[in-house]
């Protein structure tokens, strides 16, 4: 039992009402008022707003809620998060995800990218001593540091609540593999 649509989902009397929701409405608890799961996006999993409700998903990945699979994962914004935005998609028979890339991949677009070339620059002009091997810091502990800040070896909350719930195959893995 699920329901996709790009934003939230709510149950209104009003037809206009309930397309202005499922198009631009945020949901930032996957506060579903029906027992079906929802697939959704349009809350980008990278926003402050959506990362201060729950602590418990990766920002910049499929992010799990009660009754919510949120995969927009914030690629429109390449240069929020430290570069670690994906396009991403969800397999709903196995919950296996999928990413156009690897952290790795996109940390080097980020470091490469104009906007830290901007960064770099404006570092010389407030006279920074050495902003390339301030970069190359910054580049390489930047995943470590994101593993360490977000990253989940242990079993979410709401994806096993999601697994149990909606009957997902046995042995549908509860950890995520992610890197």
């Amino acid at each position: 039992p699920y329901r996709i649509c790009h934003a939230a989902h709510r149950n209104c009397q009003d037809a206009e009402e309930q397309k202005s929701i499922n198009l631009w409405e945020r949901d930032y608890w996957g506060r579903s008022e029906s027992d079906e799961l929802t697939v959704c996006g349009h809350t980008p999993t990278i926003d402050r707003d959506f990362n201060l409700r729950d602590r418990k998903d990766m920002p910049g990945f499929i992010c799990y809620r009660r009754h919510m699979i949120n995969i927009d994962c914030g690629r429109c914004y390449p240069y929020e998060n430290r570069g670690l935005t994906f396009l991403a998609a969800i397999c709903l028979e196995t919950l296996e995800e999928y990413y156009d890339a690897t952290p790795e991949q996109r940390l080097k677009e980020y470091a490469s990218s104009e906007f830290v070339e901007w960064q770099r620059k404006i570092s010389r002009k407030v006279g920074m001593t050495d902003p390339e091997e301030i970069n190359g810091i910054i580049y390489e502990n930047t995943l470590e540091q994101y593993v360490r800040e977000h990253g989940r070896s242990l079993e979410s909350y709401y994806r096993k609540q999601i697994i149990d719930d909606f009957g997902f195959p046995e042995g549908t893995p509860n950890i995520l593999k992610r890197f």
